[in-house]
């Protein structure tokens, strides 16, 4: 079945977002020259980038985990009554609603919410990248662009051995754009932003994004089924863009292109995507504390932020060999280790038999699991984070000129007979 995508209501006028270069260079893609015609190969019209950012902001920390979790359906409830699917988890500012239209059931939403996992999370972070840069756009409407799965394949670490494959490959990228058209963001930041003394609006309630259009593969059977696209021309709502490109509101982390290069298919892989994800949210939250490593997140925080694609966690603690997690836990920070995302230090160094054998042989797995996590920032994430703590506001010293105010003592009752 074919799905009517949602309509771009809240977007303006649709143009080709300027390039990377243009950007750098201070000036943007105006002239009819500058803009690929309809008729370019794909490839020569679609936006791409070597690196992209780390969302962190609330509402994309959502769209995260609501797509880490999407195999296990976890966070989603499926209300008949309303003709509706919402992912809400307590705690977090913001969800997302699956709404019925005339082109699609419940039962359909229900399978392409199954069909999301890290990977997902790792496409729409790229996309929104390409479109949506970290840093203010002209215009939200320049939010736009065509799309090259086989960009989206190359940048989430993906390595198609044949056609069939990178076909296959194509029908799942498509199903992570779809999710992204269907879902609408619903919710307000917790935290009030000012520019120039006035208060900046963060409530949302828009979809990530909308497809206006897509490239059908031009050679396919006679009177076959409507195959995947190859590529789609997205446009980021305004709503969202304006809030993720403004420099009063955007709120990331340098790096995922890191995170997009190793592969997720084995467990070790899928736990370093998810934990490094994980870090980046909680080094650009806490800059300071995680440079100065007076603060650390527990391993529960960064394994359950967002669901590993394979061999999750908790499924693998309830296994009959629940020290495979320390084995996979070990493994991925070896490989963050190994692109210099976290420092070669702490428990990096430590082999799976000296963790295990700090624990005590029974009930073991919340206490590992409650421990802070030993790792430092790596070479490469260092200044990222030290850029992130820069642009904190300073530390008010304690002014020592003036004397603590001396403690009072309780004048004690004289005793009888003095």
């Amino acid at each position: 079945m074919e799905i009517i995508l949602a309509q771009p209501h809240d977007l303006a006028v649709i143009c080709q977002t300027a390039t990377d270069y243009e950007y750098a260079n201070g000036h943007h893609a105006n002239d009819h020259h500058d803009q690929p015609t309809t008729a370019a190969p794909l490839k020569a019209r679609a936006r791409r980038s070597s690196e992209y950012p780390i969302r962190t902001s609330q509402e994309i920390d959502v769209l995260h985990r609501a797509q880490c979790a999407g195999a296990t359906f976890t966070g989603y409830l499926k209300n008949e009554q309303a003709g509706a699917i919402f992912y809400e988890v307590e705690g977090l500012s913001h969800r997302l609603q699956f709404q019925l239209n005339e082109g699609n059931s419940l039962a359909y939403l229900e399978k392409l919410i199954r069909a999301q996992d890290a990977d997902a999370a790792q496409a729409a972070s790229y996309i929104l990248g390409v479109l949506a840069p970290a840093h203010p756009l002209p215009s939200p409407a320049l939010a736009s662009g065509w799309i090259d799965f086989d960009d989206v394949i190359k940048k989430i670490g993906w390595e198609p051995r044949s056609t069939k494959e990178r076909r296959a490959m194509h029908t799942r990228i498509w199903e992570f754009v779809q999710f992204g058209a269907l879902a609408h963001l619903v919710g307000d930041r917790t935290t009030k932003y000012y520019a120039e003394g006035t208060e900046i609006e963060t409530e949302l309630h828009c979809s990530i994004w909308q497809v206006h259009d897509k490239e059908i593969p031009k050679q396919r059977a006679k009177n076959a089924p409507i195959e995947a696209p190859v590529g789609v021309k997205i446009g980021v709502s305004s709503q969202l863009a304006e809030l993720i490109t403004s420099k009063h509101t955007a709120q990331y982390l340098e790096g995922a292109e890191i995170l997009g290069a190793i592969p997720g298919g084995k467990p070790a892989g899928a736990w370093a995507r998810s934990v490094g994800m994980g870090l980046a949210s909680f080094w650009r939250r806490n800059p300071r504390e995680s440079i100065s490593g007076t603060l650390q997140p527990t391993r529960r925080e960064l394994l359950n932020h967002y669901a590993a694609k394979v061999a999750p966690y908790e499924e693998v603690l309830n296994s009959r060999d629940p020290q495979r997690a320390i084995e996979y836990w070990l493994a991925a920070l070896q490989i963050l280790a190994d692109d210099e995302y976290i420092g070669r230090a702490g428990e990096v160094t430590i082999s799976t038999k000296a963790m295990r054998a700090d624990l005590p042989r029974q009930n073991w797995k919340d206490i590992w699991l409650d421990q802070a996590a030993n790792i430092e920032p790596g070479e490469t994430m260092k200044p990222r984070i030290n850029g992130r703590a820069e642009a904190l506001p300073p530390l008010k010293p304690r002014d020592l000129s003036k004397p603590r105010a001396k403690r009072r003592t309780k004048k004690q009752p004289k005793s009888e007979g003095m």
